[in-house]
């Protein structure tokens, strides 16, 4: 289970990593790492399509064209 896991309302929804979002990809992906143990984290391109079945070991993060992280990575 991360550190983060936080259930909203009981939907098991978790909040992700909001200081991340803005900061350099690589480091972004490794402070996840170090939270979230044996994680699969996803990683492309802000806008990229995700796929739709929720598995809680995976973090799906946009990046923007400059290598920082667009949006709060997400657990998913």
């Amino acid at each position: 289970m991360p550190v983060r896991w936080v259930l909203h309302d009981g939907t098991g929804v978790a909040p992700g990593w909001p200081d991340l979002a803005g900061l350099d990809c690589v480091a972004g992906m490794n402070s996840i790492k170090q939270d979230y143990l044996g994680v699969t984290i996803v990683y492309g391109p802000k806008g990229f399509m995700h796929i739709q079945d929720f598995q809680k070991d995976r973090v799906w993060v946009d990046i923007n064209p400059d290598g920082t992280i667009a949006a709060i990575p997400a657990i998913g």
